[in-house]
């Protein structure tokens, strides 16, 4: 078996909340935390609106949390869920703490310009990005000939 991890002992429970949008989600883990005695262990940005975070505890107190976060989405009528793992393997928290999270994007233009965001093995966590060479010039549009109306006059 690998290396124990910190805080880890074999009756911690893994537990994820993802909701579309982070308003939901910032009320779902405030409910979770409140309910039991769980621990915020990483927050992601998935994609395409989706967050993520990923929350730590006993069985029983992770269960409880998370059925109270289910609660509060439901109530915010808002798109998420929720998930249990329970007594989860030591390598598994490994590779959850050990990777670093996804930076964020601003605004619907962040792609642009970027091919790729990595991480240059310099530190955990510090990402660098990459610019793309200049691609071709756009196609240039044609003025639209505007007809004259008929006369209809006659």
């Amino acid at each position: 078996m690998g290396k124990e991890c910190e805080g880890y002992s074999g009756r911690q429970a893994l537990g994820i909340i993802e909701t579309r949008g982070r308003a939901p989600l910032i009320e779902a883990v405030d409910c979770a935390i409140k309910a039991a005695a769980v621990t915020l262990k990483t927050s992601y940005f998935v994609g395409g609106g989706l967050n993520a975070v990923t929350l730590a505890g006993d069985v029983g107190a992770m269960r409880a949390a998370l059925d109270a976060a289910k609660a509060a989405i439901d109530r915010m009528a808002a798109v998420g869920q929720t998930h249990l793992i329970p007594r989860l393997a030591p390598e598994v928290w490994h590779v959850i703490e050990g990777s670093p999270p996804i930076p964020p994007q601003k605004g619907p233009q962040a792609s642009a310009g970027i091919s790729s965001v990595k991480n240059n093995g310099e530190e955990p966590g510090v990402f660098y990005e990459e610019e793309l060479p200049p691609g071709p010039p756009a196609p240039e549009k044609k003025p639209r000939k505007r007809r004259k109306p008929k006369d209809t006059s006659s």
